[in-house]
């Protein structure tokens, strides 16, 4: 791990329970799975990215504890990508459906690359678009996190992530 993040990883959390949302809960076509590897203490969220039927992203997620985060003013995560542009997702809820506070990252091929991302800079959006008038977020309401790819881009994508955590 890099020296700035701390030893409390999400992934490492005993709650930690990852679930899948598609694009299918409203008729899209992409599909995608969440891979363990528990050897290299990392997750691999895979898939194929489909535009069919009107659809376009795929995406994970998880939920966690009030407070987890503490009163850290940045997340950091660790991933490894396929060149793509994905989004790391923050919610301050444990509903399924609502609006995500969004903060977009490049990945580069097949090389692990360490992200800090400034709370008060993630944008609130629902399904894609901005929420005026929303709360600031701070670590202490994030209840869920999460990773989402919806790059227009059809076809198969790979990202691995090993550290979410307060940095």
């Amino acid at each position: 791990m890099s020296s700035n993040l701390t030893s409390k990883n999400w992934l490492n959390h005993d709650a930690a329970e990852w679930w899948i949302v598609n694009d299918t809960v409203m008729g899209g076509r992409s599909a995608s799975e969440l891979l363990v590897s528990k050897q290299d203490a990392f997750m691999r969220f895979t898939g194929n990215l489909s535009l069919e039927n009107n659809g376009g992203f795929a995406s994970t997620r998880s939920h966690t504890p009030a407070g987890y985060f503490g009163d850290a003013e940045k997340v950091c995560i660790e991933v490894r990508g396929d060149g793509r542009e994905y989004q790391f997702r923050l919610r301050s809820d444990r509903n399924f459906d609502g609006y995500a506070y969004v903060q977009s990252f490049q990945t580069q091929q097949n090389q692990w690359q360490s992200f800090s991302f400034q709370l008060a800079n993630f944008v609130p959006q629902f399904r894609g678009r901005l929420i005026k008038g929303a709360p600031v977020l701070s670590a202490d309401n994030i209840r869920q996190v999460g990773f989402l790819l919806g790059d227009k881009n059809p076809g198969r994508f790979q990202l691995d992530f090993r550290f979410i955590g307060a940095c």
